[in-house]
C-alpha cells in the first residue's frame, strides 16, 4: 500500500518497509524527485521533541562533518514534521533524503569506524549554543519509580535494605557536586 505522502512536494512511485528499526515505523521511498526514508514516529507523539531533533540535525548538517547526516525534507507547508493517517491512527511523520549505503558489518574495523564518527558527531554537538537540560537525578532513574528510597520500603527487605539505604544517601548527597563538575552538552 502506497501510502498517502501528500504533505511533501514529492510525487512516489515505490515504498518499501526498511529490514532495521524498532522504535518507528521505517519506509523506503522512491520518487521521481530523489531517493528518501519515512519515518513514522511510534515512540513518541510529542511534536516539539521530534522538530527539536530535526534541528540538530540541520545543525549537524552544517557541522560539515565528513560524513552525510540524516536531513529532513521540508513540506510543502514549510515543516519538517506531517501527521499521517495510519492504521494505528494519527502519527506524526518524517520525510528524509536518503543517504546511500547499506548497514555495516558487525567486525573490528567497522566498529573502529563507527566510534571515530561518534566521537566527531560529539564534538559537533558540543559546539551549538543550545539549552541543556538539567542533569538528571536518582529521582530520574525510571519513570516507574519515582522514589528509589520508597521503592525500596516496598520491597520489604527489612534490615537487608540498610546497606543500599546508605548507597542511595551518598549518591544522592554527592550527585550535586558531581553532575556541576562535568562539562554538558547534547
Amino acid at each position: 500500500e502506497l501510502r498517502d505522502l501528500a504533505p511533501w512536494p514529492i510525487t512516489p512511485f515505490a515504498i518499501a518497509p526498511a529490514a532495521h528499526g524498532f522504535n518507528n515505523e521505517t519506509h523506503f521511498v522512491d520518487a521521481h524527485e530523489d531517493r528518501y526514508v519515512l519515518r513514522v514516529y511510534r515512540n513518541t507523539a510529542d511534536a516539539s521533541r521530534v522538530r527539536d531533533e530535526h534541528d540538530l540535525l540541520g545543525r549537524l548538517a552544517a557541522a560539515e562533518l565528513p560524513f552525510a547526516t540524516p536531513l529532513p525534507v521540508r513540506t510543502s507547508g514549510g515543516d519538517t514534521l506531517a501527521v499521517l493517517e495510519t492504521p494505528a491512527g494519527p502519527r506524526l511523520a518524517a520525510l528524509f533524503f536518503r543517504i546511500p549505503g547499506e548497514p555495516a558489518a558487525l567486525d573490528a574495523a567497522n566498529a573502529r569506524l563507527g566510534g571515530r564518527a561518534l566521537a566527531q558527531v560529539d564534538a559537533a554537538l558540543g559546539r551549538p549554543d543550545l539549552p541543556v537540560r538539567a542533569s538528571a537525578t536518582l529521582r530520574d532513574v525510571h519513570h516507574l519509580v519515582p522514589d528509589p528510597t520508597a521503592a525500596l520500603e516496598e520491597l520489604a527487605l527489612g534490615e537487608r535494605a540498610d546497606p543500599v539505604h546508605a548507597v542511595l544517601e551518598r549518591v544522592d548527597a554527592a550527585h550535586g557536586a558531581l553532575a556541576q563538575s562535568l562539562p554538558r552538552q547534547i
